[in-house]
């Protein structure tokens, strides 16, 4: 019980510490619509979050991809008026100078008054932060890279974990534990001890980035030190279960590199925020 009141402490505090994609991305969205040109190119450069989604840090790409995929989804269905208004305020389908001449245009074009075209404006502002943060988000997921390097005396395999996710996306820390498939129910899963640490990575230097996005859009991270996997003993195989919960389900990437043991193979399995890795004899 203390354990587990203590992991959700833990939980909480780093909750409350990081702003999530949404807030980041919905507070960047009510700031650029008010600018005279609304959203444009130039423009995308001062919303950091959603280049960081969409664009990978590029504000061109970024721009390019919202703007495609808002027009695809007012094609596609049926009641989109909340983000044929936004539209309409973020300067993407009405060449107002202000946020106010283009809520007008949008009221005067379908039909609505300055208060209904200003609340049909503010649901598309969440629905747009929904679509960015979930549907769209799948161009920055975090990556989780799994590397196990085997040893040529065909002893046990180091695994190294490396991981990479965009700044605003709230992920909380990688948890590694012992996999014991042949264990009882209530012991498949085993802590490691000591805990396995993971350190912060300096990300690789970028040619040409945007003066105006922060210098780190990603944070990189990995293991301090690698972990041990062994062949099976007598028959009993046991792995390593890799989770990531957080924001959204992380992509897991693993390879192996060097030798096994001639009798043994490596295995892997993802389900949903973990991947689990064991070596296994033929």
């Amino acid at each position: 019980m203390a354990r587990a009141t203590a992991s959700t402490d833990r939980y909480r505090a780093a909750s409350q510490q990081a702003a999530t994609s949404e807030a980041a991305v919905r507070s960047e969205l009510l700031a650029v619509r008010k600018r005279p040109e609304g959203l444009s190119p130039h423009s995308m450069a001062t919303c950091p979050a959603i280049v960081a989604l969409l664009g990978d840090g590029d504000p061109l790409l970024a721009f390019t991809r919202l703007e495609t995929r808002i027009l695809a989804r007012l094609e596609l269905d049926d009641d989109v008026t909340p983000l044929n208004a936004v539209a309409y305020s973020l300067g993407l389908a009405s060449k107002g100078r202000t946020h106010l001449e283009r809520l007008n245009e949008f009221g005067a074009d379908y039909g609505y008054e300055a208060r209904q075209a200003r609340r049909h404006s503010d649901l598309g502002i969440q629905q747009l932060v929904s679509l960015i943060c979930s549907n769209w988000i799948v161009d920055a997921v975090p990556v989780c890279d799994v590397v196990l390097v085997g040893n040529p005396g065909g002893g046990s395999t180091e695994v190294m974990v490396t991981t990479k996710r965009p700044r605003f996306v709230d992920m909380r820390s990688v948890q590694i534990q012992w996999y014991c498939p042949d264990d009882e129910i209530d012991m498949k899963v085993q802590d490691l001890v000591p805990p396995p640490r993971f350190e912060p990575v300096a990300p690789p230097s970028s040619v040409g980035r945007c003066e105006d996005l922060p210098g780190e859009l990603h944070v990189h991270q990995r293991l301090a030190e690698p972990l041990m996997l062994s062949p099976p003993d007598s028959g009993r195989t046991r792995g390593l279960r890799i989770a990531w919960p957080g924001e959204v389900w992380p992509c897991f990437q693993w390879q192996m590199i060097g030798p096994l043991l001639p009798n043994a193979t490596i295995s892997s399995q993802i389900i949903g925020n973990s991947i689990i890795v064991m070596y296994l004899p033929n």
